[in-house]
């Protein structure tokens, strides 16, 4: 079989490419089909951009450097116009753009010509790599859904301001999509800060995203929420409160016992000085010990 080295260049403006997926250490077939009667014994062969893969003719063939064991075309599928690569034991490395072509050599022509015939794009997946990207928490199922929480603090920039914000948690996988609505419509990206999404101690994930709304804006507001793991997005709404502003419930009733401690201690120091002044006189005055 005479095999050809020499570099080859992709032809532009071939048609976009197949796209295969496969995980390291399975096998693949890079598919390809030809139809030309006047090759009953078709010369095959897959190639990168930068070197040949795998050659066919007849019983006659040659595996490239990398992929011995690993590729074949094999020969009665061949003869029946099926020229697919069986790729085996698929390695990351693997991952790329390859060509077949038909290889023909003429009595006219004696240099070899190549007829293109497929381009496949072969990506590969890394189990191993994804699940540490990605671990699969303890003592939870595959996926978990999201606790959502909306909550409102006070702006420190602005004091007419408060920030809202929604905050996901307790969720797995990563796929999750959340926004901030007011009545029905989304706030724009440009006025929402959002965190990155972050793991949690459990190899669960959480999410946080934030908009400034006005302190005085009766809107309703939402947080919506899909995953995976739901079968409908969550949507909860604003319950109106603010976690740290003067007029929440935690600083009225604070206020109250302020107030009312306030008011209390001139009266109490009212009482003791009485009785103090009082107690001085019996001790003075003994005729008077039982009135007192």
């Amino acid at each position: 079989l005479n095999i050809h080295l020499s570099l080859h260049s992709f032809i532009s403006g071939s048609p976009s490419p197949i796209l295969i997926t496969a995980r390291v250490g399975s096998s693949v077939v890079l598919p390809c089909e030809w139809r030309d009667a006047l090759s009953p014994s078709p010369h095959i062969e897959w190639r990168t951009f930068s070197e040949i893969v795998f050659e066919r003719l007849g019983e006659e063939h040659y595996e490239g450097e990398g992929y011995e064991g690993r590729v074949d075309v094999p020969e009665d599928k061949l003869k029946k116009g099926n020229c697919s690569l069986v790729l085996k034991e698929v390695k990351a490395e693997d991952a790329g753009v390859y060509e077949s072509y038909l290889v023909k050599r003429t009595k006219i022509h004696p240099q070899t010509k190549r007829d293109f015939i497929q381009r496949v794009e072969l990506s590969v997946e890394d189990s191993t790599k994804a699940l540490q990207e990605n671990p699969k928490p303890h003592n939870l199922s595959v996926e978990a859904p999201p606790d959502v929480q909306v909550f409102a603090n006070k702006s420190v920039r602005d004091s007419r301001k408060l920030i809202l914000t929604c905050l996901i948690t307790g969720f797995y996988h990563k796929d999750v999509k959340m926004s901030l609505r007011k009545y029905g419509t989304s706030f724009p990206d440009h006025l929402i800060t959002s965190s990155e999404i972050g793991p949690n101690d459990d190899g669960t994930y959480q999410l946080r995203k934030s908009v400034e709304i006005s302190d005085d804006d009766p809107a309703d507001y939402y947080c919506f929420v899909s995953h995976s793991s739901l079968t409908e997005p969550v949507i909860k709404k604003w319950d109106g409160r603010c976690i740290d502003c003067p007029n929440s419930l935690g600083a009225i009733v604070g206020g109250s016992v302020s107030g009312v401690v306030v008011v209390l201690c001139p009266v109490i120091f009212f009482v003791v000085m009485i009785i103090k002044k009082r107690l001085s006189c019996s001790r003075r005055c003994p005729n008077l010990s039982g009135i007192i």
